[in-house]
């Protein structure tokens, strides 16, 4: 770690985790597309709002570009951080939070991964209809940032059972 906007960032939020190591970079600097060389900063990854909002006033002064990254499974360069940019990866972010049952909601954090927000809904009886083969690695937060539809969506269970699916077309 020899730039110093590192050490300054470790300064501006002493509790957040940050990776440099080289594999790392590598690994949180692209996407699925695979078409550009990732070459990012430094890979920060936040466990609160109060640390997100840490490293972006810390961006904000630095003039550092910020590459959000969650699942990092989209395929048009969104995640792809090429340019000494940070990459601020929510993954450590992916919680339930909250379920209010008057109005049928449920709350999560942006890097909970789409096939958990499946479960946590289920476990309330509601359903998340969008559905991908990457569900057990793409975020939620990347669905909605990127608009993300998918290609079907589940099917709603019956009170009858798990096991036995009502089929809407």
């Amino acid at each position: 770690m020899t730039d110093s906007r590192i050490a300054s960032l470790q300064q501006a939020c002493p509790g957040l985790k940050l990776k440099t190591d080289p594999a790392d970079l590598e690994h949180y600097g692209r996407d699925w597309t695979r078409r550009w060389t990732p070459a990012p900063l430094a890979i920060a990854l936040p466990a609160t709002v109060e640390e997100v909002q840490a490293v972006m006033r810390w961006s904000a002064a630095e003039g550092v570009p910020v590459v959000p990254s969650g699942g990092r499974t989209g395929l048009s360069g969104g995640a792809v951080a090429a340019n000494g940019e940070l990459v601020l990866s929510l993954e450590r972010m992916n919680k339930a939070l909250a379920y209010d049952a008057g109005d049928r909601t449920l709350v999560v954090q942006a890097g909970m991964p789409l096939e958990a927000v499946h479960n946590a809904a289920l476990d309330h009886g509601l359903i998340y209809p969008v559905d991908f083969a990457a569900r057990g690695s793409c975020s939620i937060g990347g669905n909605i940032a990127t608009n993300a539809g998918g290609i079907r969506r589940r099917a709603a269970r019956t009170q009858q059972g798990p096991d036995q699916e009502l089929q809407r077309r």
